[in-house]
């Protein structure tokens, strides 16, 4: 099972190139997905190590993974922009109503990101669990393109390459391990890293909650 794991995922990252368009597509697909709210379990974080894992962090394969991820998130971002910039007020009213849990602190954040847009959208962007809530507001508040854009592009980069530093960690790490067993860690090293990254979601919305039950 190993075996065929290992070559699944090396087969999958040097087919990332121009001569495998396809391929390049369906990245910007799911950039896209995952920046309107589609949950994909994981699939681009994983992709993204295993990616800087075998092919190292320079490689053209992972600076193509990455840039292509980018240009699905900003186009999905904007399209978030765009939609809450046309539809406005009533548009956040129906969000509300029917996604509450997205909305909890809307108004402190929606405040912090009209004073300092750029920043902002970068900051919550990078908070486990509002990836959407920047593209809403600036969208909402006719914020200026210009800056909600590379909050978008800085945000994502961070993110992206932070996988692509743990992806380069775990290749160094694992170098000497003995053959038979690099694919075992390089597994529960992906798991480790979802694991952390669910707790810093549970943690941040345990942390919001505190603080609006005592407002």
């Amino acid at each position: 099972m190993i075996p065929g794991f290992h070559a699944f995922f090396s087969h999958l990252t040097y087919d990332i190139s121009f001569n495998h368009p396809l391929n390049l597509v369906i990245l910007l697909a799911l950039g896209i997905l995952t920046e309107i709210g589609i949950p994909l379990l994981f699939t681009l974080e994983i992709f993204l190590l295993f990616a800087s894992y075998y092919l190292g962090p320079l490689s053209v394969q992972v600076l193509l993974i990455v840039l292509m991820i980018l240009i699905g998130r900003e186009s999905g971002a904007s399209f978030l922009f765009i939609l809450s910039r046309i539809l406005g007020e009533p548009f956040l009213s129906w969000l509300q109503r029917h996604f509450r849990w997205l909305f909890k602190n809307f108004e402190q954040i929606r405040e912090r990101i009209k004073k300092h847009t750029t920043l902002m959208v970068t900051m919550v962007r990078l908070t486990p669990g509002f990836l959407q809530i920047p593209s809403i507001v600036s969208g909402s508040l006719r914020l200026q393109y210009s800056r909600f854009v590379l909050g978008v592009a800085i945000s994502s980069l961070i993110y992206d390459f932070s996988l692509v530093l743990f992806g380069f960690i775990a290749r160094v790490a694992f170098d000497k391990s003995p053959e038979n067993l690099k694919d075992y860690f390089i597994i529960a090293f992906v798991v480790s890293i979802v694991f952390m990254w669910l707790v810093l979601l549970l943690r941040f919305r345990h942390v919001y909650d505190a603080r609006k039950n005592k407002q």
